[in-house]
């Protein structure tokens, strides 16, 4: 992971969802100066974030993990971890208890293979490694790909090239804007946002009727499994391999008949064309928060160090040993606990009946919402 400070961005990448939505749900930023933020606001939206909870002191940066091995009798993770220093070749190993390959698929950028590259005397820049001391003024440019990352490139350098050559192996898919038309906020916009907190989030929600973030479940899932290994006398926890073959086949079944299994080469296939899933959700956003909320303990291969129920401990509940808790917290006037319906619970978490009534299944952003 590198530092926020030190990671070059593309001229002028942006978010591609409107920023007041490309936040943490809970972290909402007033600043964003225009509807799709640059990739230097985004940045300092992150570092901000991470000073605001007291993040960094959990966070090293400069260090590239080389391996991750099982050690079954510790039932612990070792790693050789090598620190980025220019002349350093030392690899330190470290133990953990858990550990979580959240790197995403796009971590490890990759020249394209093309015969020649090797030979080539000009510059070549990576979107991912973009360096910015290198001048376009005036150069005969050949940009490759037509993706989000080449899209917002080319008209970024256009004007200041002399010629630019877009090399394009298919035609892009365009959808329409699924939030705000892009453009500038305003100094009174911005104050707007800060001093009338219920009109970003009504905005917020606007945007969200057609986006719906995926990022907090998945961080939220595994937290679910986190605390049980805190909590019980946990000794390791895995996806069962039963389970994962009967979601992988799944997963193909529901894309059969869609764009995604059709005869093109695809990221979301690892570069392929017929020989992978897609590594998308087979279902919409709000399918996946649903489907992911509740941890299925029944997915997971969970083995205990000693009796699985050690963690009852010496019989006495934690609430017996603070002196300040409600002994009788279950006696109510009313019944107020969650619903032991699903079908209740998500009535309730999603505030069923209290927007104006929409059409179904389709794009669409209200222009009422009540908060």
């Amino acid at each position: 992971m590198r530092a926020a400070e030190d990671i070059p961005t593309a001229s002028r990448c942006a978010c591609d969802i409107p920023a007041h939505n490309y936040t943490f749900s809970f972290e909402p930023n007033h600043k964003w100066s225009t509807t799709y933020a640059s990739a230097a606001e985004v940045k300092q939206y992150l570092v901000e974030f991470s000073e605001i909870h007291h993040l960094r002191k959990y966070i090293r940066f400069e260090n590239q993990v080389l391996s991750a091995q099982w050690s079954e009798p510790t039932s612990q993770w070792k790693l050789q971890v090598r620190p980025r220093q220019e002349d350093s070749c030392n690899t330190i190993e470290e133990t953990y208890d858990i550990l979580i390959h959240a790197t995403g698929y796009l971590n490890n950028w990759a020249w394209p293979d093309i015969g020649g590259r090797q030979d080539y005397s000009g510059n070549l820049i990576h979107s991912a490694q973009w360096d910015s001391g290198v001048s376009l003024d005036g150069k005969v440019v050949g940009l490759i790909g037509n993706g989000s990352s080449a899209v917002q490139i080319l008209q970024s350098i256009q004007p200041k090239a002399k010629h630019v050559f877009n090399f394009i192996r298919s035609p892009n898919w365009i959808v329409p804007s699924l939030g705000e038309d892009n453009h500038p906020y305003s100094e009174e916009d911005i104050d707007g946002f800060k001093t009338d907190s219920d009109s970003l989030l009504a905005l917020r929600k606007r945007n969200e009727a057609s986006l719906n973030g995926y990022f907090k479940v998945q961080a939220d899932y595994i937290l679910q499994l986190v605390d049980r290994y805190q909590t019980e006398n946990s000794r390791s926890f895995r996806p069962k391999p039963a389970a994962v073959g009967d979601f992988m086949a799944y997963v193909r079944n529901f894309m059969n008949g869609t764009v995604w299994m059709q005869g093109c080469r695809s990221g979301y296939k690892s570069h392929t064309v017929f020989d992978r899933n897609p590594t998308l959700w087979p279902g919409s956003t709000l399918h996946y928060r649903e489907a992911l909320r509740e941890l299925r303990a029944d997915d997971w291969e969970l083995e205990y160090s000693g009796n699985q129920f050690d963690w009852l401990g010496n019989g006495i509940s934690q609430a017996e040993f603070d002196p300040t808790r409600d002994l009788g917290y279950y006696v109510q006037s009313k019944d107020d606990g969650p619903y032991a319906s699903r079908r209740k619970r998500r009535e309730v978490l999603t505030r069923s009946g209290t927007q104006p009534s929409r059409p179904l299944h389709q794009i669409y952003r209200p222009t009422v919402v009540n908060l």
